[in-house]
């Protein structure tokens, strides 16, 4: 494919401020761009040019790894990019498995998005150029270090620094949605396993994150 740079330069270009999103990470706090709307970003500017190939998964421990191919074409050839993805499998608070599924899912939108940014997608969110941090949503615990076990419901967890930020942008992101609070709290309850009442039952980055792919998958349904 011949790279124009018109279409290269429409594919890079900024997202509006209330699509971004946050989270900390490691101590750093990083920007990223949900899968529906960098989806929306390729079929806008490529149209039924390009697709994208799961080329593989797999489960690592606690973690699901997967591999991502994404073809742009046209009438000139091909070009293509890889990317690779990874998300924390969750678990409730009696260390059952959440919902796997839905990891896998993270796992190869996480890839699809590192695959798309190859190609210019949120390209300017990247802080160096290995881009490896841009598109990271496996928030919580760094790989290899476990989770401390809970004893106590969730109330008695300090909530992480940044996470009523956070709060704010998913309430509104909800709300441009057409969800209600009511609704809002049903989906967060059924996404973390236990029931969510109130803003303050919801404590970490990696529960809100949990909850924003959740709304992203209502997005692509809509």
């Amino acid at each position: 494919m011949a790279e124009k740079p018109d279409l290269l330069a429409q594919l890079a270009a900024k997202f509006p401020k209330k699509i971004e999103s946050s989270l900390s990470k490691g101590g750093v706090k990083l920007t990223y761009i949900p899968v529906s709307s960098v989806i929306a970003r390729a079929n806008e500017v490529l149209g039924f040019d390009w697709s994208y190939q799961v080329m593989s998964t797999h489960r690592d421990d606690d973690w699901i790894i997967a591999h991502v191919r994404v073809t742009v074409t046209n009438g000139e050839g091909c070009s293509m990019r890889d990317g690779f993805g990874g998300q924390q499998i969750k678990h409730t608070r009696a260390g059952a498995i959440l919902d796997l599924g839905h990891e896998y899912k993270g796992a190869v939108s996480d890839a699809l998005k590192k695959a798309l940014q190859a190609f210019g997608v949120a390209l300017y969110l990247a802080s160096d150029e290995s881009l490896e941090s841009t598109f990271d949503t496996a928030a919580g615990p760094e790989r290899g270090v476990p989770s401390p076990p809970s004893t106590s419901g969730p109330a008695a967890t300090p909530s992480e620094e940044g996470v009523g930020d956070e709060l704010k942008k998913l309430a509104a992101r909800a709300k441009d949605m057409g969800v209600t609070p009511a609704g809002l709290r049903s989906v967060a309850s059924e996404v973390l396993g236990w029931e969510i009442k109130k803003a303050s039952d919801i404590k970490t980055h990696a529960e809100i994150e949990a909850i924003s792919m959740s709304l992203d998958a209502k997005e692509e349904e809509q």
